[in-house]
């Protein structure tokens, strides 16, 4: 899910005087387990002296400078009195879920900047220190100029902030401790998903009338540094517990938990249940790191005080995520009711499983010190955090209390940690006072003892209630709750627009700690004897309702307490339950108390009980907590409202007005199944206020309906007047009621008694939102507002001339969830929603309130036929502008039927009127739709026959005469699939649907207050989900590409080269507003450039419309069981990237005609020489009666002059893959020269174990370093690319080696590379911190030099990269040995002759040659020469082994008797990885955009010294030899520079003894991770050979074991030899060899050197080993992947390489991707939601088909203008749109040609090649293994 974190910074509040610094902050977000961090930065500031008045920093005195302690920071563009609304960071999108968001970091640092100048002349600072500052200066990126110093750091895990937001509801506002040094920072933190943010604390201090600056923030010290987190700390808890529950036993204990510590208090044993304090403290020890403390409250249920947690009553938990020292903490716990019906309902709700809590449980208050405490002291600290308050409380209103409709209710009102008295306990309580005070006027010692003895009596907590509060009110019959009240004693109740209650003056309230929410409970009469089961909460606020500066009512939900009630008993009833019991409108609020205990009016104390009787003003009816008590009463004080009842005409009148509800209901998506059939048929009701509107169903059934529909419901409402007769609300300070809309599923009557049934789906409740209005106050903004004409009167806002009420301009669409409480933007680029609401049953709808009359009928259409009794009224939606579509259902086939489904039949519904479209289906388990009967006399059939005719042929007959120009024949009758053409689907085109798309094309934006203009390219990619284009001059050349684009919601933002521009798009979308241009650096010397935005090009996208839904039932015809899937079309048209999208078969009939003709037809060319292509080409066959001619390196046909041979080109055709045709090997050759080490894993006929082959070193090792390789030793590769031999993963173009026929020439690369060049003098010391550059003119100087020398590398990598294809020389054939060894072939020499080098055989040649001096091992490399003391001579021979060639098509391959060389198809270089050259070309490209030349200069230096040595450590060519005699009739197209893709093809050979038979010679796989897969293993070395090591295997089997005492012998005669050339270790070596008897060589010269125990001496370029893969391989040459369609088909949809927004491994969206051209439907058919379980989804039929939405032209308007949605002045420029050609009615009797699907049998051979890494531990002993990991077979 994606995540999003924001972060608002305010001020830093330094704890010391200091001169003024500049200070920024670094927001940085980790995860430690990947090694993750993103960062932002705040802009720099200067601070400030602490007073509010002086903002300017370029104002204040020197005095000033010097008393700095704040810095603040404000929003951009924010004047300097609003300086506290702090500065909005750039969020941060996390797409984690909520178990890894746990592995995040927070991390805050508070840098300081200093200037990097020169230092002023007399400076004490050493020059030295000046000269390391300007370095540690200029090498700082972001700040160039400026050098930071961390003052300090603050870091605190992710989920800790996560829970204390979710906990409370809003944004974390908070101050973070910076340590005792430094101060504290002031910042809003907010995590949210799914892009529903909390509410901020700008806008809670605007609703509650408090400014930010008022806010008391919590501290939050945060995490220790890493190094302290295992050091011990030790906490010593005080404990103090409140309103314990008093009518049941109660010996409570507390349990705290951190960390893996957990400690607990004993068990109290009193009576107390108020003010109770633990006598011993808890004492729990820790680490650092652990800061959390969850803290739980227990009732010990063992009288004897033994505790035991999984017996024990949990009465409260709770969370305190910041433990500090000797700081209070008051927390309060609630949960369910405390007698509840649901015991695990409670539990939870205590938990906070389940949220909110019903029932205030008790307060619980903890001191972490570090020494115990007394418990005066405990309550002298506790008593301290209490004020003596009163509570002020008034509702308004209730709405939709259905569940207790006519009857009389009463609401009670709880504060958590208050109580009141009972009529008893208050008279003992003025009984008390009365005595105090006549004590105090008397003086007597009798008063006195009295006084003392009553206040000595306990107060019984019997005789308190938590009830505070009590309101009466009725329930109306549409379920609005009207308040009551009596004016006088004795008189009848009135309804009240409002009733406000105060507690009374002589009991004030201790308002506790923390304490932010009143709770409210609605209990019936005459039910006063059970708990509550509806509750509500109310949050306090500081302004009592009646100030003036009073925050507004606000309206709040109210619950069913599910601890109590069941489900079946909260009505209504709903598939998805969201606990609604109604809503009710008040506010409340804690007004100081004055004590007057003490005063004189305390001597008359039957005036006081006089006045006590008269504030009990109503009876205790019930509480959540204990059973009722009969003696109880309410204390209340004071009752006003305005009375008025249905009829009454006051002065209330003059508020009460008409407000028209206008609700657009378009849409609802992926509703539940209701039905048996797996459908629904949907409905809805509306309902606002006591006004209701009910839709019945239609005739679709559909899961996902498209209403299009557009409500007014009006309602009386009391609003505030405005300053004449005539002006408008456009603004209110009270919220609209909310809206109610409830999604049914209707039932019809089933007889005559019967009536219609709705069945509850879900309901979605939509809330009139605060915004910002005039002087910057948060009002409810009716529909039409506009800033410039409203006028503030009293906090609202009026106008005397509204705007015409446009509902298709004003609307905003909303989606709400069904599911669960959210709602979601409506984003038309995503084509509707966020990809992560897709799967949620949604609702889209569109609503505002007005007081303007009904809207102008032209935006309206149809009007609805509503339910009996609805009060509303419905019509379709009308718009100006209309989009027609074209819908085309192509049905396949069904796959997986059920046995059991006996003569099904498939039923196909959509948007049209009338019958369904049915289709009989064949039993059987897969069936395939054909359509009967001859349509080719279709227009369409015809017309798309005619355009295939370059792919291929469409026939009714293979025997009809027609040129097809080689294309493919096909069966008009193989075809399958049906077409079902809908009728052109009309829609409106809302434009407020539109308001987030972005007109693609040119923008222009133009600098406010300047001339300046910049020219932009700018398009959105729904299926990428990116803003994609360029920045552009006036003349439309493109320049640098944009990056990281977006589009969230109307807020677009890009980035290009050093800039961020960020904007929000207007409704139209062709305007960009409020667009800001900075640098990225966020230096407040670089200021932020203001522009707009505005589209001027003439291209235009689709439009946004709402598409319906298609629905598939398949019905069985004898049980009546149904299937059913349902299909929306805007996700398949967003796939699909919009209805202009043309198919891959319109794509390939384009491509085609854009291939040249040497593409589509081979001929023969004079000289014998064919053409090349991608296909088999029919090339002449000796059967032709052409002769053969022999020319040395092979066998080609003779061509006559004469003779011209041309045709068609084919496709391959009967291609057998035969690992027996052809052997690859590669052949290693020495990079220098040297003495030759083998690796000590490298052995003849062994697999290859690492990468490295042998070692070169310059000198012959000494006899004490043989044993070791020394440093100095160059090391040779087989894949110098390949560097993961125990990676896991896919062996891809990261590490495939690159072949070619002109090797990878690094060189000029490198030497651009190289730093070694003359630089500017100091340059390069400057990099290195040696000499500093005196000026900036010097330093862009050299900047500028260095970006030269990136961009000739830049310019080589490209070279590389791109190679100039007509320069490249390809040989058509090897050296053959008259290049290779005329060294040793003539008279000359007398070695040998050319005849018979020819004929010889390797073995025999390798003994000849040595026996000349010569050393050849193979026929394909040159020879060496030798001298009697080994030592090599290298020639200018050895260079023609560097040779490449590769066959040319018609080249015959014949037997090794005719010509060897024949066989030979291709040597080619193997160089390094191009994914090497890819990452330097980006790395060189970014270095590019660094803006200072040490940076340039460092990265140009790494890249140096990385490329030094490439290259350097292999030289090895790939051949390709050919065992089968043949022919190449196809070779790889000369447009290849580079293959290094296994399983790419290099040749196809037509064998001769079988010539239907084509073999394809494939690139190799080069992966040696496995053995058993793809091992590559030494066959022959420059002095051995694998036919020779065998011979000497099998003679060592004969038990001679001779192999052994030669090693021996031939290690002794290797040391002696040594000897001769270093004379140190003679006599050790000649007394070893002495000890070795002599022993026979067995055919091989045991005093040669091996290059195990004596190196070899070998030449540059020479011969040393050949590698050869190992039978079987072939089936291993292909790709590794995880994502099989991007690797494999990535070259025939090149298209697949542009999703880059896509995961590469993630397979299943590059799938979605191809099909969505041809197959965009496959799709199970369900009977309902439950049954889609894993195992019964593998079972269910599968629906396969294509549906394509196409825009066309409104066949009945002859002017297509009015189907556009552009602008008006730009008609010239409007695409036209293809011509409408749907039928009137439903035509089912297409085929579905342009799908290309056809019927053919295929056999399928599934090959288990290797597995790895298996878990075979379950199979146990029943498995019969006993695997060893790892495994691999």
């Amino acid at each position: 899910v994606p995540h999003t974190v924001t972060v608002t910074l305010f001020n830093l509040s330094l704890n010391q005087r200091s001169p003024q610094q500049k200070i920024g902050v670094t927001f940085k977000l980790m995860r430690l387990d990947k090694d993750v961090s993103i960062q932002r930065k705040s802009n720099i500031v200067s601070t400030l002296p602490r007073s509010r008045e002086l903002l300017d920093a370029e104002k204040l005195t020197e005095a000033q400078k010097l008393e700095c302690r704040e810095a603040v920071w404000r929003r951009t563009g924010a004047t300097p009195d609003l300086g506290e609304q702090g500065q909005i960071i750039d969020p941060w999108r996390l797409h984690e879920s909520k178990v890894t968001m746990m592995n995040w970091f927070l991390e805050i640092e508070v840098h300081s900047y200093q200037s990097t100048g020169a230092a002023e002349p007399g400076s004490s600072q050493s020059a030295s220190k000046n000269v390391m500052a300007r370095v540690r200066g200029l090498m700082h990126r972001n700040n160039p100029g400026q050098t930071s110093t961390v003052l300090a750091a603050w870091r605190e895990p992710l989920s800790d902030l996560m829970q204390t937001i979710a906990e409370r509801g809003q944004a974390l506002y908070f101050k973070a401790d910076l340590g005792v040094k430094v101060g504290l920072l002031t910042v809003e933190l907010d995590i949210y998903d799914n892009n529903q943010p909390h509410r901020s604390m700008l806008q809670l201090s605007t609703t509650n009338g408090l400014r930010a600056t008022e806010y008391k923030p919590p501290i939050r010290k945060g995490m220790p540094p890493e190094s302290k987190w295992q050091d011990k700390v030790r906490y010593c808890c005080s404990c103090f517990a409140d309103g314990l529950p008093v009518t049941r036993e109660c010996r409570p204990y507390i349990r705290i938990t951190m960390g893996a510590t957990t400690s607990s208090t004993a068990v109290y044993q009193e009576k107390e249940r108020h003010d109770v304090v633990w006598k011993e403290p808890l004492i729990i020890t820790t680490t650092r790191r652990h800061r959390k403390a969850t803290v739980e409250l227990y009732h010990c249920t063992n009288p004897f005080g033994e505790k035991n947690v999984e017996q024990d009553n949990l009465l409260g938990s709770q969370t305190i995520y910041d433990v500090s020292f000797d700081k209070d903490y008051y927390i309060h716990f609630f949960g369910g009711a405390m007698n509840p019906v649901h015991q695990d309902i409670a539990l939870n709700m205590v938990r906070s499983a389940h949220r909110p809590a019903s029932t205030y449980h008790c307060s619980v208050a903890m001191i972490f010190g570090t020494k115990r405490q007394t418990r005066n002291d405990i309550l002298s600290r506790i008593t301290q955090k209490k004020a003596q308050k009163r509570l002020v409380v008034r509702l308004h209103r209730g709405l939709y209390l259905d569940n207790f409709k006519g009857r009389k209710v009463n609401v009670l009102v709880q504060v958590a940690g208050c109580r009141l008295p009972d009529l008893q306990e208050a008279q003992r309580i003025l009984t008390m006072r009365r005595a105090q005070a006549k004590a105090r006027s008397t003086g007597s010692a009798a008063d006195r003892d009295m006084a003392e003895k009553l206040k000595l009596e306990p107060p019984d907590p019997m005789h308190y209630s938590r009830n505070i509060l009590s309101f009466s009110g009725e329930v109306t019959d549409a379920g609005v709750l009207c308040f009551t009240h009596s004016r006088e004693p004795g008189c009848p109740p009135e309804r009240c627009d409002w009733v406000e209650l105060t507690t009374i003056k002589d009991f004030p309230l201790e308002e506790a700690p923390n304490v932010s929410h009143i709770y409210l409970y609605v209990v019936a009469v005459g039910e006063e004897s059970e708990p509550p089961k509806v509750f509500g909460r109310l949050r306090l606020t500081p302004v009592p309702p009646s100030d003036a500066n009073a925050a507004p009512p606000l309206w709040r939900r109210l619950r069913w307490d599910r601890s109590v009630c069941s489900a079946t008993e909260a009505t209504p009833q709903g598939y998805f339950s969201n606990n609604l019991a109604g809503y009710i409108l008040g506010s409340a609020s804690f007004i100081p108390h004055t004590d007057d205990h003490g005063d004189a009016s305390f001597q008359d104390a039957d005036m006081k009980h006089v006045l006590l009787q008269e504030a009990v003003t109503k009876p205790w009816v019930c509480t959540p907590s204990w059973s009722p008590s009969a003696a109880m009463k309410i204390l209340g004080f004071g009752a006003k409202g305005d009375p008025r009842d249905a009829h009454c005409s006051g002065t209330d009148d003059k508020r009460r007005k008409t407000v028209y509800c206008y609700v657009d209901l378009l849409a609802a998506r992926d509703l539940p199944a209701m039905d048996q059939d797996g459908l629904m048929d949907p409905s809805y009701t509306v309902r606002v206020l006591d006004r209701e509107l009910v839709l019945p169903a239609g005739t679709q059934k559909t899961t996902s309906p498209t209403w299009m529909h557009r409500l007014v419901l009006p309602f009386e409402m009391e609003v505030e007047n405005g300053p004449s007769p005539d002006s408008c609300l456009v603004a209110s300070r009270s919220p609209m009621p909310p809206i109610v809309v409830l999604i049914n599923d209707y039932d019809p009557k089933s007889g005559i008694l019967d009536s219609d049934r709705y069945e509850l789906v879900g309901s979605i409740v939509v809330k009139h939102e605060q915004s910002v209005g005039k002087g910057n106050q948060m009002v409810y903004k009716m529909l039409g507002y506009e800033a410039e004409k409203a006028k503030d009167w009293g906090g609202a806002e009026f106008t005397t001339d509204p705007a015409e009420l446009d509902l298709n301009v004003m609307h905003t669409a909303m989606w709400h969830s069904l599911d669960a409480p959210g709602r979601a933007p409506f984003d038309a680029a995503a084509g509707g929603v966020d990809k992560s609401w897709q799967v949620r049953p949604r609702v889209l709808l569109a609503v505002g309130y007005s007081l303007q009359k009904p809207i102008n009928k032209r935006m309206l259409g149809k009007q609805l036929e509503l339910a009996p009794n609805s009060t509303g009224e419905a019509w379709l939606i009308e718009c100006e502008s209309k989009a027609c579509y074209q819908i085309d259902v192509d049905l396949l086939g069904l796959r997986n039927l059920p046995p059991t489904m006996s003569h099904p039949k498939l039923a196909v519904s959509s948007f049209w009127e009338g019958k369904n479209v049915s289709f009989d289906v064949a039993s059987g388990r897969d069936y395939n739709f054909q359509q009967e009967g001859n349509t080719l006399g279709n227009e369409q059939t015809q017309n798309f026959i005619q355009k295939m005719k370059p792919l291929l042929a469409l026939k009714t007959a293979v025997s009809e005469e027609e040129d097809v120009r080689g294309s493919r024949i096909v069966l008009f009758e193989e075809l399958c699939g049906i077409r079902i053409r809908a009728p052109v689907y009309r829609v409106p085109v809302i434009p407020y649907l539109q308001q987030q798309a972005l007109y693609p094309g040119r923008w222009k934006m133009s600098e406010q207050g300047t001339e300046d203009v910049v020219w932009f390219e700018l398009r959105f990619s729904s299926s990428k989900g990116l803003l994609e284009g360029s920045k552009m001059d006036e003349a439309s050349e493109r320049g640098d590409p944009i990056s990281d684009g977006s589009m969230h919601g109307n807020i677009i933002e890009w980035k290009v080269g050093d800039e961020r521009w960020h904007g929000v798009l207007d409704r139209s979308g062709k305007k960009i507003e409020n667009l800001a241009r900075r640098t990225l650096d966020g230096d407040e010397q670089s200021p932020i450039r203001r522009y707009t935005g505005e589209w001027k090009s003439v291209l235009h996208g689709d439009p946004f419309v709402l598409l319906p839904a298609v629905t598939f039932e398949l019905s069985n015809a004898f049980t009546g069981a149904v299937l059913t899937a349902t299909v929306g079309l805007n996700r398949l048209l967003l796939a699909a990237g919009g209805s202009h999208i043309e198919s891959w078969t319109e794509l390939s009939l384009k491509e085609i005609e854009r291939l040249p003709r040497e593409l589509k037809e081979w001929e023969y060319i004079r000289g014998g020489m064919l053409s090349t292509s991608l296909f088999d080409q029919e090339v002449i066959s000796r059967s032709d009666g052409d002769e053969l001619t022999d020319t040395g390196a092979g066998v080609t046909p003779k061509v006559h002059d004469r003779m011209m041979r041309s045709g068609h080109i084919h496709p391959l055709s009967n291609v057998r893959h035969m690992e027996e045709a052809y052997i690859a090997f590669v052949d290693v050759l020495a990079a220098d020269s040297g003495y030759l080490s083998w690796d000590e894993d490298f052995y003849l006929g062994r697999p290859l174990q690492d990468q490295c082959l042998f070692y070169l070193e310059n000198e012959l090792p000494t006899l004490d370093s043989e044993a070791n390789i020394s440093e100095n030793a160059k090391p040779q590769y087989f894949n110098a690319g390949d560097f993961v031999s125990r990676y896991d993963g896919p062996f891809d173009n990261r590490f495939f080696p690159t072949l070619s026929l002109q090797p990878l020439d690094l060189e000029p690369l490198k030497r651009a590379l190289s730093s070694s060049t003359e630089l500017p003098v100091g340059l390069a010391h400057a990099a290195n911190g040696a000499t500093l550059v005196k000026d900036k003119m010097s330093g862009q100087k050299h900047l500028e030099t260095v970006r030269k020398k990136l961009k000739l590398a830049l310019t080589k990598v490209e070279e590389l990269l791109n190679p100039d294809i007509s320069k490249i020389q390809v040989n058509p054939m090897p050296l053959g040995p008259s290049h290779l060894f005329k060294s040793v072939i003539g008279k000359a020499t007398g070695c040998i002759t050319e005849d018979r080098l020819r004929k010889m055989p390797t073995l025999e040649m390798k003994e000849h040659l040595q026996t000349h001096g010569w050393r050849a091992i193979t026929h394909l490399c040159a020879p060496e020469k030798m001298k009697a003391d080994l030592k090599v001579i290298g020639g200018e021979n050895l260079k023609a082994n560097l040779h490449t060639f590769m066959r040319p098509v018609g080249h015959i391959i014949t037997t090794r008797d005719r010509d060897r060389d024949s066989r030979i198809l291709a040597r080619m270089n193997m160089g390094i990885p191009l994914h090497a050259l890819h990452e330097l070309r980006k790395r060189l490209s970014d270095a590019l955009e660094f803006e200072m030349y040490q940076q340039a200069f460092e990265a140009l230096s790494q890249e140096d010294q990385r490329w030094e040595k490439a290259g350097n450590s292999t030289l090895n060519f790939f051949v390709i030899k050919f065992k089968l005699p043949g022919m190449v009739i196809w070779t790889a197209p000369k447009e290849n520079a580079y293959w290094s893709k296994p399983g790419t093809p290099l040749f196809a050979v037509r064998l001769t003894d079988h010539p239907d038979v084509v073999v394809p010679v494939l690139v190799p796989s080069f992966d040696i991770r496995r053995k058993q897969e793809t091992c590559w293993y030494p066959v022959k070395t420059l002095i051995h050979r694998f036919h020779s090591l065998s011979d000497r295997i099998s003679r060592q089997a004969e038990g001679n074991n001779k192999i052994t005492h030669n090693r021996r012998w031939q290690k002794a005669r290797a040391t002696r030899w040594q000897n001769s050339e270093c004379p140190s270790g003679i006599a050790q070596a000649e007394a070893f060899a002495e000890k070795v008897p002599e022993m026979e060589s067995d055919g091989f010269d045991i005093l040669q050197p091996d290059g195990y125990s004596r190196p070899i001496a070998v030449a540059k370029h020479a011969f040393v080993c050949r590698l050869r893969r190992r039978i079987g391989g072939v089936a291993f040459d292909r790709c590794q992947t995880r994502n099989w369609y991007k690797t494999s088909v990535e070259e025939v949809f090149p298209e697949l390489a542009k999703l880059t927004h896509l995961d590469p491994d993630e397979e299943l969206g590059f799938k979605t991707y191809i099909m969505s051209r041809f197959m965009n439907i496959r799709r199970p058919l369900t009977a309902d939601v439950v049954s889609t379980s894993a195992a019964f989804t593998a079972l269910q039929p599968l629906l396969k088909g294509h549906i394509e939405v196409t825009r066309v032209a409104d066949p009945d308007v002859d002017d297509n203008r009015t189907n556009e949605v552009a602008d008006p002045s730009q008609e010239a420029g409007l695409q036209k749109l293809p011509r409408c050609t749907a039928p009137k009615e439903v035509d089912d009797t297409g085929r579905a040609v342009e799908n290309l699907w056809i019927s053919e049998q295929v056999y399928v051979r599934v090959f288990v090649l290797s597995a790895h890494k298996l878990d075979l531990s379950n199979l146990g002993v029943a498995g019969g293994v006993s695997p060893k990991p790892p495994f691999s077979g």
